[in-house]
């Protein structure tokens, strides 16, 4: 077990990491029963902790959809000129100089986490 000391506005609390990380895995699996018990021992700190973790996950899941989004918004016109099966580069050569320098900040600043979502369309 890793514990953490963590300021929550009051004396310091004893976080344990590993109760944390249970409560913040994003993987949609069942807790083992193990797991589960441990969760049952979470503290108001942990608990709080978790919400902070979380609340800033979703804060970069919001900033990494509105980046892809604006991507979209760049290419997207020029995707609707070039024919089926082109590629971001053929819609890239298409571009102002603005545009390509605003796309390349935008895809620098993105984590390459390896998630990719891919919206259906049909």
């Amino acid at each position: 077990m890793t514990d953490n000391l963590i300021q929550l506005g009051r004396p310091l609390a004893r976080i344990r990491t590993d109760v944390v990380a249970l409560l913040v895995d994003r993987s949609q699996r069942t807790l083992a029963g193990d797991e589960q018990a441990l969760v049952a021992t979470a503290t108001r700190a942990e608990l709080q902790a978790t919400a902070d973790v979380t609340a800033r996950l979703l804060d970069e899941e919001r900033k990494h959809i509105a980046a892809l989004a604006r991507i979209g918004e760049l290419v997207g016109p020029y995707f609707a000129t070039l024919p089926a099966g082109s590629v971001m580069g053929d819609a890239m050569a298409l571009m102002s100089d603005a545009e390509r320098a605003e796309l390349d900040a935008i895809a620098r600043a993105l984590p390459a986490d390896g998630d990719v979502i891919i919206p259906r369309t049909a």
